[in-house]
C-alpha cells in the first residue's frame, strides 16, 4: 500500500506546472547588442511573447521528462529563451518519435 500511495498523490494531483520563466528581456538585449542590432530587440521580444504562449496552450500535453530536461538545458546557458525552449522540446519529440502539440493543424 506504501508503493501506491505516492502514485495515486501524483495522479490526483493537478498539471504538473506552469512554463518555467524566461528571462527574455536580458536574452534579447543581450542577442541585439552581441550582434550590434538594438532594431533586432522589439522583434525578439515578439518571438518570444509568441513563443511563450505556444508553450502554454500544450505545456500539459508534454512528457514531463522532456519538458524539464529541456527547461534545465536552456536554463543552465543563461537567462532562457522560450523560443528555444520550445526548439529542444520539438527536436526531443522528434527524435523519439512523438507527435508535436505544435504542429500545425492540417487546413
Amino acid at each position: 500500500m506504501r508503493r501506491v500511495l505516492p502514485v495515486l498523490l501524483l495522479a490526483a494531483a493537478p498539471a504538473w506546472a506552469d512554463v518555467p520563466v524566461m528571462g527574455s528581456d536580458a536574452t534579447c538585449a543581450a542577442l541585439a547588442q552581441d550582434l550590434d542590432r538594438p532594431e533586432l530587440l522589439p522583434r525578439c521580444l515578439t518571438d518570444e511573447a509568441a513563443a511563450k504562449v505556444r508553450l502554454e496552450e500544450h505545456w500539459d500535453a508534454l512528457p514531463m521528462d522532456l519538458a524539464g530536461g529541456c527547461t534545465s538545458a536552456v536554463l543552465d546557458q543563461g537567462p532562457g529563451s522560450y523560443q528555444i525552449l520550445a526548439i529542444c522540446i520539438e527536436d526531443g519529440l522528434q527524435a523519439a518519435a512523438l507527435p508535436s502539440p505544435f504542429a500545425p493543424e492540417a487546413q
